[in-house]
C-alpha cells in the first residue's frame, strides 16, 4: 500500500468503478476557462489588402536597412582592427 502526503488542495474521492483504484486524489485547484468559439477571418477588401501590403513592404524595408547598417558597421570594425593589426 502506498502512503500519500496529502494537501488541502486535494480530496479524496472514493471511486469503486475503476478496478485497482481505492481512492482517487483530485486536484481541486484547477481552474476551468470557457472557451469562446473561433470567429472566421473574412478576405481583405482590395483597398485594405493595399493597405496591408503597403506596411509589410514598409516594416521588410525597415528590416532590411537595419541589417545592411549593421552589416556594414561590421565591416568597418573589420577594416579597423585589419589595419590596427598591419601597423602594430
Amino acid at each position: 500500500m502506498y502512503s500519500v502526503n496529502l494537501d488541502p488542495r486535494h480530496i479524496i474521492y472514493f471511486c469503486p468503478i475503476i478496478p485497482g483504484f481505492e481512492a482517487l486524489l483530485i486536484n481541486t485547484s484547477m481552474r476551468f476557462y470557457e472557451f469562446a468559439t473561433i470567429k472566421p477571418i473574412k478576405p481583405l477588401t482590395l483597398a485594405k489588402a493595399r493597405i496591408a501590403a503597403g506596411k509589410k513592404r514598409v516594416e521588410v524595408a525597415k528590416t532590411a536597412l537595419k541589417q545592411e547598417t549593421e552589416a556594414q558597421r561590421q565591416q568597418r570594425a573589420r577594416e579597423a582592427q585589419a589595419k590596427k593589426s598591419r601597423q602594430g
